[in-house]
């Protein structure tokens, strides 16, 4: 390629020195050459040299044009024997309409035995295409370029059923009336449920608890003792106020304590105490001597008290 290309460029230089080496006539002294007629050689030479320079300028551009091309020309053998290396048009077509996903370039290139249709068209595949509308596509994602404004979960029970792809979460009592007062609520809602109906007051109310009693949201604290709260606890007369003697008859003014420790052989057989909060039948005998006073009664004795047992 190189020694071609140098044949070349010689020829152009050799057509260039010719046209240096061609004598022309002097100027003095000559016959007028305006027109061909007064000098047929010199109208003659003129053209020739204009054909050179023609014949030059494409001699040159195809040694440069050939030289580029020859300089640039990389291999033609192929790498490796033809095989698929794409998707094709089918399994475009089948993700548009199925959704199935393909391995890029496991077609087969291998002719069949005699031709036939293997590929979907451009049409079929713009056909297959969906028209996407935004309140299909979830809020915050985009599909074939279009915004989602679709609001909604996956899962049933947080989707109101008055929505246009319905759930189950029921929300015909959520209003304002079953909302507590103040509570926001929705987008622009406030609830305006007061506690009413009742008739207790603080009054019936354990003292130092708290519930709602009154027509706001506001606890109230109880203002009632116990029965045997040692404010109004009669603890000489071991009765309780009158306020809590029930109908005021007296059967309920008795208090009970938890400092009792007697038990059943303690209390007079067919008799009940209680000791506790609990009622204990007695089942103890009453003896024929004794005393209250236990220096009186033998140490012997079945209620034994102190004395001496014996004279000896």
């Amino acid at each position: 390629m190189q020694t071609i290309k140098r044949k070349n460029v010689d020829s152009v230089f050799s057509v260039r020195s010719l046209e240096r080496e061609i004598p022309l006539p002097s100027q003095t002294n000559q016959p007028d050459l305006a027109t061909p007629s007064s000098n047929p050689s010199r109208a003659r030479l003129r053209t020739h040299k204009k054909a050179l320079l023609c014949l030059s300028s494409v001699v040159l551009a195809v040694v440069v044009i050939y030289g580029i091309g020859a300089a640039r020309a990389g291999s033609l053998a192929p790498s490796a024997s033809p095989s698929g290396t794409m998707y094709t048009l089918n399994d475009i077509y089948t993700r548009l309409t199925t959704n199935a996903t393909a391995t890029e370039g496991s077609h087969n290139l291998a002719s069949s035995l005699s031709p036939s249709a293997t590929m979907r068209t451009l049409k079929e595949i713009y056909n297959a295409i969906p028209t996407i509308a935004a309140n299909t596509v979830k809020v915050g994602t985009t599909y074939l370029g279009i915004s989602g404004t679709l609001y909604g979960d996956t899962d049933v029970s947080k989707v109101l059923t008055t929505a246009s792809g319905a759930g189950t979460y029921n929300a015909a009592n959520l209003i304002a009336e079953n909302i507590k007062n103040g509570t926001a609520y929705g987008v622009s809602s406030t609830g305006t449920l007061l506690p009413n109906g009742g008739t207790a007051t603080t009054a019936d109310l354990f003292s130092g608890k708290t519930s709602h009693l009154t027509g706001d949201w506001d606890l109230d604290t109880g203002a009632l003792n116990l029965a045997c709260n040692t404010s109004t606890f009669d603890g000489a007369g071991n009765k309780v106020a009158d306020a809590y003697d029930g109908g005021g008859d007296g059967t309920n003014r008795w208090c009970i304590t938890d400092s009792g420790n007697a038990a059943a052989g303690d209390i007079l057989s067919g008799k009940i105490a209680w000791v506790d909060g609990l009622a204990i039948s007695g089942t103890g005998t009453v003896y024929a001597y004794g005393d209250s006073n236990a220096a009186k009664v033998l140490g012997t004795a079945t209620g034994a008290g102190t004395a001496l047992t014996s004279l000896y």
